[in-house]
């Protein structure tokens, strides 16, 4: 979970920069499921997943 977390935190815009030191004050080592999945979706909502279509085709076409 800490993987996708990073991965939505480290694509967040400039303009996100409240929001980005806002997870970065709550997040610890030893953070519950449930409190990481609101850490998740507070990024989320600001930096939605792509569709999976765009997923696949990044998987297929790397090398």
């Amino acid at each position: 979970m800490y993987e996708r977390l990073y991965q939505c935190t480290r694509d967040l815009k400039t303009e996100h920069k409240v929001l980005l030191n806002s997870i970065q004050q709550k997040l610890t080592e030893n953070l519950n499921q449930q409190d990481m999945v609101k850490l998740i979706n507070e990024c989320r909502k600001v930096n939605p997943s792509k569709p999976r279509e765009y997923y696949i085709q990044a998987i297929k076409s790397s090398n």
